[in-house]
């Protein structure tokens, strides 16, 4: 909704703010109406001011030396990091540091895949160790400790054994979540057993991950090899139910369904319709389906800046809504270069 700024509104909305910056950067119609009213000093009367720092070469250099890494250094002493790249300096102060860009080998692939279980954790945490080990085909040799974790497309068959010759049979894509539900959902046939006859029972797995065809199969011959040696069985629905999400996406329907989203992470990682991304994968779709989305990765230069601050109507919204942009400009010394493009739409 906007606001009509009065002279009472703006002076009402300065006593918000401590800082007198931050009613500048958080409230910037107020701000642009005091200035409009000519009671820039009547609002702003009580609040205190951020004394802005001169830096120097020298002053930029000693804050410098605090940091290990750029990425320290612009997230601590942003002020100081884009000084220094307008006047061309950075370089040479930020010497000492250590590079935020990993350069992964193959040692330090398999380094990084140790720390975790599975292949999605691995993907998720450490995207750029995962894709230099997809490109230079050595996943699978890294990942061989992995615990296999099924999607909709890879089912394992396990059991639960009761003492009095009951059995629990059933087909699951995360083996960790479904036991977890099964101990802990007052619901489930396993708890409700356990709660009605006070025996806890014994977990097995009876096999890996398979296609569901063929794990749908398999737990119905599971079934009835426990039923021939006297097993009574818990389930209660017929062998062969999928579980969670089972339904069958085609690649048009993965295309509806990925307009959600305006990233691939966000696309495989929902919980909704991560199963779309699945498909999308498996069928090689994804391409396709998320041609709209906005790349990972953009990759600089001085001629994409330009065409990129062109579309933005002042500094402050370029270096919010194109922070990528503005970093890689100030970082190569051009960015008062870019400001003679603003808003010439």
């Amino acid at each position: 909704m906007k606001i009509f700024w009065t002279k009472e509104k703006c002076i009402g909305e300065a006593k918000k703010y401590e800082w007198k910056t931050d009613f500048i950067k958080e409230s910037p119609g107020a701000w642009a109406a005091c200035k409009k009213w000519n009671c820039v000093e009547e609002a702003t009367v009580n609040l205190k001011i951020k004394l802005n720092r001169h830096w120097t070469k020298e002053t930029c250099w000693i804050e410098a030396k605090k940091y290990v890494s750029r990425g320290d250094f612009y997230s601590k002493s942003k002020g100081a990091y884009i000084f220094s790249g307008r006047k061309g300096w950075r370089d040479e102060i930020c010497s000492h540091m250590i590079s935020d860009i990993v350069y992964w080998t193959y040692e330090l692939c398999k380094t990084e895949a140790l720390k975790y279980q599975s292949r999605s954790q691995f993907s998720s945490q450490s995207g750029g160790a995962y894709n230099f080990a997809t490109s230079n085909k050595i996943l699978d040799e890294i990942c061989e400790h992995m615990k296999p974790q099924g999607n909709l497309f890879k089912r394992m068959i396990y059991c639960y054994e009761f003492s009095d010759n009951t059995v629990y049979i059933g087909l699951t894509y995360n083996e960790d979540k479904r036991k977890s539900e099964h101990l802990t959902d007052g619901k489930g046939p396993v708890a409700k057993y356990i709660l009605k006859r006070g025996i806890k029972p014994k977990y097995k797995k009876l096999n890996d991950f398979v296609d569901e065809i063929t794990a749908k199969n398999l737990e119905q011959k599971f079934i009835n090899e426990y039923t021939s040696k006297g097993w009574k069985i818990l389930n209660s629905t017929k062998a062969g139910a999928l579980g969670g999400n089972s339904t069958k996406w085609t690649k048009e329907e993965c295309k509806k369904v990925a307009q959600f989203y305006n990233r691939r992470v966000d696309f495989q990682h929902s919980p909704k319709h991560y199963t779309a991304y699945s498909a999308a994968c498996k069928h090689k779709w994804l391409d396709y389906v998320c041609e709209h989305m906005v790349p990972v990765r953009k990759y600089w230069s001085r001629e994409k800046c330009i065409e990129e601050v062109k579309k933005h109507k002042s500094k402050i919204e370029f270096m919010r809504k194109s922070g990528g942009s503005y970093n890689y400009a100030s970082r190569n010394g051009f960015l008062n270069e870019l400001w003679i493009y603003l808003d010439k739409s």
